[in-house]
């Protein structure tokens, strides 16, 4: 076997193994859920044991299933199934968030934000995490920038995501929207008359 094909067949091997580790993970997040909820695993009710929960949640996570890490994470911070343990729960918080899970992105930049709201650095790093989050479509991250960009008067840019979380049902985006848009015209007012009496 020459090289070009060793390392065809090692990708191919590769792919199938994520590929499968995927579907693993997804049905240990599946019934890690039911765990903890009480729900039905294939038709059968199981009792609640956050305990199992927290372990299904685990050994998805060390899978790499960054809905999972953010899972575990919270079992950690709360200690559900499992002792509390928040610097544990923050490592796999981030390590979710950096892997692309939009609610461990958005969750990170509100702590950023509450931690390091002072700081121009908490600011920054909690508007870059919401970003991510509402550029994958994620409401409430939608919402906060929305916000966030209102209150700075960057109604341009509040327009924007409050147009975004709106198209996806959010009544306090619509809202919100409402009020940009009347800034917007009174600032365009504003301009016309300065413009007519040259100020």
């Amino acid at each position: 076997m020459n090289t070009k094909t060793f390392f065809l067949v090692v990708a191919s091997l590769v792919l199938v193994t994520l590929a499968s580790c995927s579907k693993d993970t997804q049905e240990m997040c599946k019934q890690a859920r039911a765990y903890l909820q009480g729900d039905s695993i294939d038709g059968k009710k199981v009792d609640p044991d956050t305990t199992r929960a927290f372990q299904l949640w685990s050994e998805a996570a060390e899978l790499g299933d960054s809905t999972a890490m953010w899972d575990a994470s919270v079992c950690l911070y709360n200690g559900w199934g499992t002792k509390t343990d928040s610097a544990k729960a923050r490592k796999l918080w981030i390590e979710s968030a950096e892997k692309g899970y939009a609610k461990a992105q958005y969750e990170l930049g509100n702590d950023y934000w509450n931690e390091g709201f002072r700081t121009d650095e908490g600011k920054q790093k909690a508007a870059t995490w919401w970003t991510k989050a509402a550029e994958k479509g994620y409401v409430e991250a939608q919402d906060e920038l929305a916000s966030r960009y209102f209150l700075g008067s960057q109604l341009d840019e509040a327009a924007y995501w409050a147009e975004k979380a709106a198209a996806q049902g959010s009544t306090k985006s619509a809202d919100l929207l409402k009020s940009i848009k009347e800034l917007q015209n009174l600032q365009q007012r504003r301009n016309q008359m300065r413009d007519l009496f040259n100020y």
